[in-house]
């Protein structure tokens, strides 16, 4: 991370141009109310060292904002995997806490597991294809309303909000 913001400063430096770079971080949080990690805050001092905007999320990662829909189509989709299936249960069974600061590497649900789909794509990107992919409306509104709940923190909204300044 730290390359490329150095690499994307230098680019927007040689052309003359402001850098227009939101930085989002894992926080590593283990709990509510514990500070972000050594590393996170080490990218954050670096993003603004570079004039990016840096954003360290409240929650441990970026996979702990996955919502329950998409764990719950990744479940239907090879429902018959014993290990897959126990990992998406235990994870639609955490309390909202747990879930926030759960390492999802740790529980392998990081990326789609390799016996289940051999490039491996990380569940963000899935849940990415599957958002672009969906064109009724309500399924979106339901979609949208899932993401805001597992949005409890507001830094979604927050970084949408970065994004709307950076235009």
């Amino acid at each position: 991370m730290p390359r490329f913001m150095e690499q994307e400063a230098a680019r927007t430096r040689d052309a003359d141009l402001p850098l227009r770079l939101i930085v989002v971080v894992d926080s590593d949080r283990t709990g509510p109310g514990q500070p972000p990690s050594q590393d996170a805050t080490e990218i954050e001092r670096k993003a603004s060292q570079c004039k990016a905007m840096p954003f360290i999320l409240g929650k441990h990662e970026a996979e702990n904002y996955i919502p329950d829909f998409h764990w719950r189509a990744e479940l239907a989709r090879e429902p018959y995997i014993p290990k897959l299936a126990k990992a998406m249960n235990d994870i639609l069974s955490m309390s909202a806490v747990d879930r926030d600061y759960c390492d999802m590497d740790t529980l392998k649900c990081k990326k789609v597991r390799k016996d289940y789909e051999q490039k491996r794509p990380h569940h963000l990107e899935v849940l990415l294809k599957r958002v672009r992919q969906e064109s009724a409306p309500a399924a979106l509104s339901a979609m949208a309303a899932d993401l805001r709940a597992r949005d409890h923190s507001g830094d979604l909204k927050a970084i949408l909000d970065l994004i709307d300044q950076e235009r």
